[in-house]
């Protein structure tokens, strides 16, 4: 600080008052725009390295092959976060004015177009077919998030929790999907590819 109060009087000494001023909102300017820059450039660098995580599935392949309505797990799931996870409301509260939630398995095969690539199926989940982010790590309010996830091995479906696996898959989610999401997508790190429909109705659901 001192040596920054002695450069500012030298500048006054050498130099006229406006000469000084001068040279002080240069250096001003200069050292904003150079914080700007490195703002920009770390912003920049994080967006990139949160979007490089969906290239794996870029214009995935998608086959689905089933979409069936499900009852409301009452099991914690292999791939649930939740640690305070008691278990899963089959009941949904009639006065809860925010919407009920529909459960669907959903049968599909995946299949990348690099076929060594390597992409974790507990990080898919589905949105409207017809969301469009406006900017690029832009959230969609409508979205399904996976309960369960089942992965086909030796011609039958077993369990599978986070984990890269490789290339294409076939997988059973099953998905946890908000009244009124008909039209989806799969979605996997705001990378979005493939089509799915839920049309069966709240009763079938929940019986």
């Amino acid at each position: 600080m001192l040596r920054l109060i002695l450069f500012v009087v030298d500048l006054f000494c050498v130099l006229p008052w406006w000469g000084a001023v001068g040279v002080l909102a240069l250096l001003a300017a200069g050292l904003w725009a150079l914080g700007h820059y490195i703002v920009h450039r770390l912003q920049r660098e994080l967006t990139d390295a949160v979007l490089s995580q969906g290239t794996p599935l870029a214009d995935a392949l998608v086959e689905v092959h089933s979409v069936e309505p499900a009852e409301a797990p009452t099991e914690r799931s292999l791939i649930d976060i939740d640690e305070d996870f008691d278990e899963y409301d089959s009941e949904p509260d009639k006065d809860d004015d925010s919407g009920t939630t529909n459960y669907f398995w959903v049968d599909a095969t995946i299949a990348p177009h690099d076929p060594q690539a390597k992409w974790d199926p507990s990080a898919l989940f589905v949105v409207e077919r017809g969301f469009e982010p406006d900017e690029e790590l832009d959230f969609c309010e409508t979205m399904g998030l996976a309960r369960a996830l089942e992965i086909k091995r030796h011609g039958a479906f077993v369990a599978q929790g986070s984990g890269d696996v490789v290339g294409p898959q076939r997988l059973r989610i099953l998905f946890a999907v908000p009244d009124g999401l008909v039209n989806a997508k799969f979605a996997y790190h705001f990378t979005y590819f493939g089509s799915l429909t839920f049309t069966a109705p709240v009763a079938l659901a929940h019986s």
